[in-house]
């Protein structure tokens, strides 16, 4: 009887100040990766200010701060500050699923070429991914009269699961347009 070696390895991290876990693991059958939030709560919300001094602790890296404070600066308007240190980040959505087929035996052979539908092994493997931030700049930048700009954001993915769809916390103009007609 031949015993097949698992392998799995893991790493709990901190990005943003959103918990993440990323894992691997290694069968006779295959390899995957997936990184995604421990919890999936509210995220919290990292000023840039707080990111250059954790930089500047970590690394040593003086004068970090006032280059990006100086190219800020350039483009203010003097009588309405731009307040750099106050643009805030939150990680929305960090997921990552990569699964690539082990080494085909007989019987995982046969088994690979019945299989069908969405998540099916295929020859390549496959992979699902979703990155989401929001970059809140209301108390940030200086008021433009009648517009005011509270954030920005941005994502991409293209995985279908609904969880880390919902959140990411945002939806696509189709889906947007439905809700106005309900």
């Amino acid at each position: 009887m031949t015993q097949n070696m698992n392998l799995v390895f893991g790493v709990n991290f901190d990005l943003l100040k959103t918990n993440l876990t990323a894992i691997y693991e290694k069968t006779d059958q295959k390899s995957a990766l997936l990184v995604m939030p421990t919890t999936v709560n509210s995220p919290n919300t990292v000023k840039l200010g707080e990111m250059v001094d954790e930089f500047k602790n970590a690394f040593g890296i003086e004068g970090a701060g006032d280059k990006i404070k100086g190219n800020l600066e350039n483009v203010q308007n003097e009588k309405s500050p731009f307040k750099w240190d106050e643009i805030g980040f939150q990680l929305k959505a960090a997921f990552l699923y990569k699964e690539m087929p082990g080494k085909q035996t007989e019987g995982t052979e046969k088994a690979s070429e019945t299989q069908s539908g969405s998540g099916a092994v295929s020859d390549n493997g496959f992979t699902e991914y979703a990155f989401a931030i929001s970059v809140d700049v209301a108390d940030a930048l200086p008021r433009l009269g009648m517009i005011e700009i509270n954030s920005l954001f941005v994502a991409v993915w293209n995985t279908e699961r609904t969880g880390v769809l919902a959140q990411m916390g945002i939806g696509n103009i189709s889906r947007m347009l439905q809700q106005l007609d309900t």
